[in-house]
Protein backbone atom coordinates (compact mmCIF):
# COMPACT_ATOMS: atom_id res chain seq x y z
CA UNK A 1 0.00 0.00 0.00
CA UNK A 2 1.08 3.58 -0.52
CA UNK A 3 2.77 5.09 2.52
CA UNK A 4 1.73 8.70 3.15
CA UNK A 5 4.09 9.32 6.07
CA UNK A 6 7.32 7.39 6.60
CA UNK A 7 8.42 8.92 9.92
CA UNK A 8 6.17 8.74 12.96
CA UNK A 9 7.54 11.18 15.51
CA UNK A 10 6.68 11.05 19.24
CA UNK A 11 3.04 12.05 19.93
CA UNK A 12 2.11 11.34 16.28
CA UNK A 13 -0.17 8.65 14.87
CA UNK A 14 -0.50 7.10 11.44
CA UNK A 15 -3.91 5.59 10.68
CA UNK A 16 -4.49 3.38 7.65
CA UNK A 17 -6.99 0.85 6.35
CA UNK A 18 -5.94 -2.64 5.37
CA UNK A 19 -8.72 -4.93 4.23
CA UNK A 20 -11.76 -4.14 6.35
CA UNK A 21 -9.81 -3.04 9.41
CA UNK A 22 -8.41 0.29 10.56
CA UNK A 23 -4.90 0.18 12.02
CA UNK A 24 -3.02 2.81 14.01
CA UNK A 25 0.71 3.22 14.47
CA UNK A 26 1.40 5.47 17.48
CA UNK A 27 4.76 6.77 18.70
CA UNK A 28 6.08 7.87 22.07
CA UNK A 29 9.43 9.28 23.07
CA UNK A 30 11.26 12.28 24.41
CA UNK A 31 12.15 14.94 21.82
CA UNK A 32 15.51 16.46 22.77
CA UNK A 33 15.66 18.93 19.86
CA UNK A 34 13.99 19.76 16.53
CA UNK A 35 15.22 21.39 13.34
CA UNK A 36 14.40 21.71 9.66
CA UNK A 37 16.78 19.86 7.34
CA UNK A 38 17.13 19.82 3.55
CA UNK A 39 16.79 16.45 1.81
CA UNK A 40 16.47 15.29 -1.79
CA UNK A 41 12.67 15.57 -1.33
CA UNK A 42 12.87 19.14 0.04
CA UNK A 43 12.75 20.58 3.53
CA UNK A 44 11.57 18.31 6.34
CA UNK A 45 11.49 18.17 10.12
CA UNK A 46 14.18 16.23 11.96
CA UNK A 47 13.98 15.54 15.69
CA UNK A 48 16.56 14.13 18.05
CA UNK A 49 14.58 11.51 19.99
CA UNK A 50 15.33 9.46 23.11
CA UNK A 51 13.39 6.44 24.48
CA UNK A 52 11.38 5.91 21.28
CA UNK A 53 8.47 3.44 21.32
CA UNK A 54 6.19 2.44 18.46
CA UNK A 55 2.81 0.78 19.01
CA UNK A 56 0.31 -0.93 16.70
CA UNK A 57 -3.42 -1.36 17.23
CA UNK A 58 -6.37 -2.45 15.09
CA UNK A 59 -10.00 -1.31 15.38
CA UNK A 60 -9.39 0.33 18.77
CA UNK A 61 -8.22 -2.98 20.30
CA UNK A 62 -5.42 -2.82 22.89
CA UNK A 63 -2.21 -1.64 21.30
CA UNK A 64 1.03 -3.61 21.17
CA UNK A 65 4.53 -2.21 21.66
CA UNK A 66 6.65 -3.71 18.88
CA UNK A 67 9.62 -1.39 18.31
CA UNK A 68 11.69 0.33 20.97
CA UNK A 69 14.97 2.27 20.72
CA UNK A 70 16.81 4.03 23.53
CA UNK A 71 18.54 6.59 21.29
CA UNK A 72 19.58 7.52 17.75
CA UNK A 73 22.72 9.17 16.37
CA UNK A 74 21.65 11.44 13.47
CA UNK A 75 19.05 8.90 12.26
CA UNK A 76 15.46 7.87 12.90
CA UNK A 77 13.01 5.03 12.28
CA UNK A 78 11.42 4.99 8.79
CA UNK A 79 8.42 3.02 7.64
CA UNK A 80 9.49 1.45 4.33
CA UNK A 81 6.65 -0.96 3.50
CA UNK A 82 3.13 -2.00 4.48
CA UNK A 83 1.70 -4.97 2.61
CA UNK A 84 0.81 -8.65 2.87
CA UNK A 85 4.11 -10.50 2.43
CA UNK A 86 2.95 -13.73 4.07
CA UNK A 87 -0.43 -13.82 2.26
CA UNK A 88 -2.61 -14.06 5.38
CA UNK A 89 -4.75 -10.99 4.62
CA UNK A 90 -3.16 -8.89 7.40
CA UNK A 91 -0.51 -6.17 7.15
CA UNK A 92 3.19 -6.88 7.43
CA UNK A 93 5.78 -4.14 7.89
CA UNK A 94 9.35 -3.32 6.94
CA UNK A 95 11.09 -0.58 8.91
CA UNK A 96 14.45 1.07 8.46
CA UNK A 97 15.65 1.39 12.05
CA UNK A 98 19.19 2.73 11.89
CA UNK A 99 20.48 3.59 15.36
CA UNK A 100 23.54 5.39 14.01
CA UNK A 101 24.33 7.25 10.79
CA UNK A 102 27.02 4.63 10.07
CA UNK A 103 24.54 1.75 10.14
CA UNK A 104 21.91 0.31 7.82
CA UNK A 105 19.36 -1.72 9.75
CA UNK A 106 16.12 -3.18 8.43
CA UNK A 107 13.48 -5.06 10.43
CA UNK A 108 10.69 -7.26 9.03
CA UNK A 109 7.49 -7.77 11.04
CA UNK A 110 5.04 -10.49 9.93
CA UNK A 111 1.46 -10.92 11.06
CA UNK A 112 1.49 -14.71 10.51
CA UNK A 113 4.16 -15.11 13.22
CA UNK A 114 2.30 -13.08 15.86
CA UNK A 115 1.45 -14.78 19.12
CA UNK A 116 -2.14 -14.88 20.38
CA UNK A 117 -3.41 -11.39 21.18
CA UNK A 118 -0.67 -9.69 19.14
CA UNK A 119 -0.84 -8.29 15.61
CA UNK A 120 2.76 -8.74 14.44
CA UNK A 121 6.09 -10.25 15.45
CA UNK A 122 9.65 -9.47 14.40
CA UNK A 123 10.55 -12.14 11.85
CA UNK A 124 13.95 -10.89 10.65
CA UNK A 125 16.51 -8.17 11.20
CA UNK A 126 19.64 -7.28 9.31
CA UNK A 127 22.21 -4.65 10.26
CA UNK A 128 25.29 -3.53 8.38
CA UNK A 129 27.93 -1.34 10.03
CA UNK A 130 30.06 0.83 7.77
CA UNK A 131 31.96 2.95 10.27
CA UNK A 132 35.70 3.54 10.04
Amino acid sequence: MKITKNKIWPTEKLKFRFGNEEYTLRAEGKVLSSEKVHTDEGEELYQNVKDYKLYLSANNAPETLFLQEESFNDTFVELLFIGDIDKDGKPDFIFGANRDYEEERVILYLSSQAKKGKLIKKAAEIAIQFDC
